[in-house]
């Protein structure tokens, strides 16, 4: 099978062909191993390129002797890409070989290739490759040299002769994530589930800032009822709305009021209806402060928006939670309703 690499560098590219590959050399003369790591690091879903992995295996201890690769370093950094090993073939390739590469590619893997790139001389001209694809004994590759896809043939002798080395890393690369979620649902694609969570993250960024902007809103909006020069007439209006809900329980008590020395001798239907009676005497009282308020310290302004009316609401809310509780202390302490008193009358 064809396998398509998402991204191809050449080590000679201007970006980093001079940059020093470990601690000596260049990219440019002897980076044809880190630019193939590179290419199939992106092939596993990971943004790499040259020069992004020299810098990486640098500074985590990833060369010997100076800029001699260590395969097992890039897994360390992405555990997703398992380090097969190197079969090392200073003979010709045996057709078990041979079957054996062709299965690598087959499985979806690119093949690192160690060849003599000039093979017409006795000395090992070792240069790295990638195989991505097969023709018979052929093998496609991807050269780091200049970005080009070749055949291994193009170097004028047959791969059992000019292979020295494959190796591997196994794994779930991006390309079969991709290609194995659209078959099978139960398949993870891991890149989809990074952007999903990036998403979230955003949304949740999101949402902070405008939580943080709201309470600064109610932070503003409270500071603004505290210094209202109205505060003194809000308090002046609750105490007149609460003596008029005095009136009102005082009323219903000269009307057959729960306070009543005969409410010993009711049956239990009628203690049920006196106590029915208080709680709605309890929950108007509280209703009317809190609305009174909620809307006094609101402050809605025709034109407002629903953003601001949601704002405003939510501080006067806060506020009128406040005051009431303030409220309801101060005219239990003047005695203007006596709540203890009914409550415990009524229960008797």
């Amino acid at each position: 099978m064809k396998l398509t690499l998402p991204k191809t560098y050449s080590q000679n590219d201007p970006a980093w062909k001079n940059k020093v590959l470990g601690t000596q050399g260049t990219i440019g003369h002897y980076g044809c191993l880190i630019t193939c790591v590179a290419m199939v690091s992106t092939y596993f879903g990971h943004a790499e390129n040259p020069e992004s992995i020299n810098t990486y295996l640098t500074n985590n201890n990833g060369y010997v002797n100076g800029n001699l690769y260590i395969w097992n370093t890039i897994t360390k950094k992405y555990p997703d890409m398992v380090y097969q090993g190197i079969v090392r073939t200073p003979d010709s390739l045996t057709q078990t070989q041979m079957d054996t590469i062709r299965s690598i590619i087959d499985q979806g893997f690119p093949l690192f290739l160690k060849i003599d790139v000039i093979p017409s001389t006795s000395k090992l001209d070792e240069h790295w490759v990638l195989g991505v694809d097969y023709d018979g004994d052929d093998i496609i590759i991807q050269d780091p040299w200049d970005g080009a896809e070749k055949r291994i043939t193009s170097w004028g002798m047959a791969p059992q002769k000019i292979i020295y080395g494959y190796g591997y890393y196994s794994g779930h690369p991006l390309v079969f994530a991709e290609e194995t979620s659209k078959a099978d649902p139960e398949v993870v694609d891991v890149t989809s589930i990074k952007t999903a969570y990036q998403n979230l993250q955003n949304k949740y960024n999101t949402l902070q800032i405008e939580y943080e902007q709201t309470c600064l809103s109610v932070d503003r909006l409270k500071k603004q009822i505290s210094h209202d020069n109205n505060s003194d007439e809000l308090t002046n209006l609750l105490e007149v709305k609460y003596k008029e809900l005095d009136s009102k329980v005082k009323n219903l008590q000269n009307n057959g009021s729960p306070i009543n020395p005969q409410l010993n001798t009711t049956n239990s239907s009628t203690k049920s209806a006196l106590q029915s009676k208080k709680l709605i005497v309890g929950m108007s009282s509280n209703i009317l402060s809190f609305a009174l308020i909620l809307f006094q310290t609101a402050q809605i302004k025709p034109g407002d928006d629903w953003k601001n009316i949601s704002i405003k609401l939510l501080g006067a809310a806060i506020t009128a939670f406040g005051i009431s509780n303030v409220a309801s202390q101060y005219v239990k302490s003047q005695g203007l309703v006596d709540t203890a008193a009914l409550t415990e009358n009524i229960i008797q």
